[in-house]
């Protein structure tokens, strides 16, 4: 008789009268952590291999899949959570970041090439010409709101990042000349699971919660963070391995990292963080 594979069954069986509920077994992944052993799907665990192997189980054959939400789908923005640290820190590093610019701008040639800071300006300095034309800017800040981003100056409204960065300005004036660094591969990002969570871990210091989002639904999850007082950026976006509840994930910022905590929709195991292209 042929022998079932399922994990913890084990058992020979008959093919002709193999039924949905004839094998009760472990669909989720073992996890092993700090001594503990323990299977995804379930609670029970044990510092005991043994015993660990032969937990029971009271989940049938016949478990209904469950469809895998659209990407499509709409985002919410994720709650934040913001330490008191990362508050105090931010606060004395722009004032730095503010001195030192006064310095540059008082001491600096201009280069050319180099881009206007002012927020959706797009020039760049091509030589003392650049200085008599007009620069149409947005003077306000990012807003990332309920899943709509906008520039707090004039409040068009809408939820297409690349829409958002190409809205033309609502202000016309001189342009700014400093080089404003955008780079998200300078921080390392990694991630970790448990039977009911999924934890991103960006180790990114002093970012700005006001000009930083992480929006998700069921299947996807897109980080947009400004760090060091807003010098730099980091984005990315992800279609994820298995399936979330957004409304019981959280954000939380501190002074030297963002965790992003993702609550799995149910307790498998995930083999990778991202789901992998079809080839």
């Amino acid at each position: 008789m042929p022998k079932c594979y399922n994990r913890t069954c084990g058992q020979d069986f008959d093919p002709a009268s193999n039924s949905d509920d004839a094998c009760l077994y472990h669909p989720g992944e073992p996890i092993f952590h700090e001594g503990i052993k323990k299977w995804s799907c379930c609670n029970k665990s044990s510092v005991d291999f043994t015993v660990f192997l032969d937990f029971p189980v009271t989940i049938p054959k016949s478990i209904v899949p469950v469809k895998r939400p659209s990407v499509d789908a709409p985002t919410i923005p994720l709650k934040i959570i913001v330490r008191d640290s990362l508050n105090q820190c931010l606060q004395k590093r722009m004032e730095e970041l503010n001195l030192q610019q006064n310095e540059t701008d008082e001491t600096s040639e201009i280069v050319v090439g180099t881009p206007c800071a002012n927020a959706c300006c797009g020039k760049i300095y091509e030589g003392e010409i650049s200085n008599k034309e007009n620069c149409k800017y947005h003077p306000g800040t990012a807003v990332f709101h309920e899943g709509m981003k906008y520039w707090s100056c004039c409040e068009i409204k809408t939820s297409d990042f690349s829409s958002f960065l190409n809205q033309p300005g609502c202000k016309i004036g001189k342009h700014l000349w400093k080089k404003k660094t955008v780079d998200g591969k300078t921080c390392r990002f990694d991630w970790h699971q448990t039977g009911s969570t999924v934890t991103l871990t960006i180790y990114a210091k002093l970012v700005v919660p006001k000009e930083s989002y992480v929006e998700v639904n069921q299947v996807t999850c897109d980080i947009y963070l400004k760090y060091d007082a807003g010098k730099f950026a980091f984005e990315k976006k992800l279609v994820l391995c298995g399936i979330i509840d957004p409304l019981q994930s959280a954000v939380e910022m501190s002074e030297k990292k963002v965790e992003i905590k993702l609550h799995k929709a149910d307790s498998s195991g995930w083999e990778n963080l991202e789901l992998k292209a079809k080839s």
